[in-house]
């Protein structure tokens, strides 16, 4: 779509590989916390997996640029902070709701910070 900037063509393909991604990570959190019975545990093993994939998906199909060891240190730095953020939206949250209704809320705010970060702070474009 020629009329579309590169910005919004980037935030688009973003939200569709970290959909995709997104779903993998809370697919690992509802499995391990409906066999762990533990919210939090879940959480991070979850969150670990959706780390993993989500660097080389959107290295290669986000931001279409190489991996290198100095930009998946940037990415695991950012990965930490949002995994910080997840887990304060998913303690003030899961007071008001059901906790696999507050695991798929707190996730929102680190897609929010993700994309961002991910951008401007990991592939720097």
């Amino acid at each position: 779509m020629p009329w579309m900037s590169n910005e919004i063509k980037t935030a688009i393909r973003f939200g569709f590989w970290g959909g995709a991604n997104t779903f993998i990570g809370i697919t690992a959190i509802m499995l391990i916390q409906l066999v762990s019975g533990r919210p939090y545990l879940a959480n991070t093993f979850g969150f670990a997996i959706g780390g993993i994939t989500g660097y080389f998906i959107h290295a290669k199909k986000t931001f279409s640029v190489s991996t290198s060891s100095s930009s998946l240190a940037r990415y695991i730095s950012v990965l930490v902070l949002g995994y910080v953020l997840n887990l304060v939206a998913l303690r003030i949250i899961i007071r008001h709701t059901n906790s696999y209704a507050a695991q798929a809320l707190s996730v929102f705010v680190y897609i929010c910070y993700s994309y961002i970060a991910t951008k401007r702070v990991v592939f720097k474009v």
